[in-house]
């Protein structure tokens, strides 16, 4: 097995034949909060008259929706995991992200459809549908300001009590990007499409209309539910958010700075 850093919490895990983990995130730390395991079901299934099952009990048993030959078994508190490949030998990325989040949730921590930049220690975090120009909005910082982009489409926050931190992840979805970097979260920026650059902050009960879709909430666990709405409270109540209404242009960074970075 090897260990990699995910949010500043170390993760061993062994990822079989075929695929050579996540090479950028490694660390030799010795500290270790979750075990994760990829192999197929014979590594943990038993028959008894022509009916396979698990040969232990687990807590959680979770099946991959794009690929039902592909699931998930972990023990109750997420510290053990075997993610079981598909038919074709692969096994489901979102069964990975998903064990890796669910331990993370008792370090109020979230996972967001999201894309996050880097500018001198100071991040922004750019929410929305898809297609709406997360990306987009990213790559525009990275040529107007140089920032860093340390992820394009799937990021972590963690509260703590020094401040919110946001996360590149091994993660990318469609995008190219991401970093293991973290970053002091100085603001949320909800996208929507407009004819004009113009940006404003945005209440309590609109952040939470605007922000919240865009957090991959944990309905498979009671407790990590429990863990993730607080800490989605905690965070909007610290972290700005802000509406910004855009054309893909160097304007649309410069407001974006003046208002979020306040420069």
């Amino acid at each position: 097995m090897k260990k990699y850093l995910f949010v500043d919490e170390v993760f061993e895990i062994d990822c079989g034949k075929g695929f050579n983990g996540y090479p950028e995130f490694e660390t030799q730390s010795d500290k270790c909060i979750a075990k994760i395991s990829v192999g197929n079901f014979a590594e943990i299934g038993t028959s008894t008259f022509g009916v396979e099952y698990v040969s232990k009990p687990y807590a959680h048993i979770l099946r991959s929706a794009s690929d039902g030959s592909s699931m998930l078994f972990s023990n109750d508190d997420w510290s053990e995991s075997f993610v079981c490949s598909g038919n074709n030998g692969e096994y489901s990325e979102e069964l990975m992200i998903t064990s890796v989040y669910s331990a993370l949730c008792k370090f109020r921590t979230l996972f967001l459809h999201a894309s996050v930049i880097d500018l001198n220690g100071q991040g922004i975090v750019f929410v929305g549908p898809s297609g709406i120009g997360k990306t987009t909005q990213a790559e525009l910082w990275k040529k107007v300001e140089g920032a860093d982009i340390l992820n394009g489409d799937k990021v972590f926050i963690r509260n703590f009590d020094k401040g919110v931190f946001a996360y590149g992840s091994p993660w990318k979805g469609s995008s190219s990007y991401f970093a293991n970097k973290k970053t002091l979260l100085k603001g949320v920026v909800v996208l929507k499409q407009g004819k004009i650059n113009r940006i404003r902050r945005v209440d309590l009960v609109e952040a939470i209309e605007t922000f919240m879709p865009h957090v991959f909430l944990p309905h498979w666990d009671e407790e990590c539910m429990k863990n993730a709405l607080a800490t989605l409270d905690d965070i909007i109540n610290v972290v700005p958010i802000w509406m910004l209404e855009c054309q893909p242009d160097g304007e649309a960074v410069k407001i974006t700075k003046e208002s979020v970075l306040g420069e």
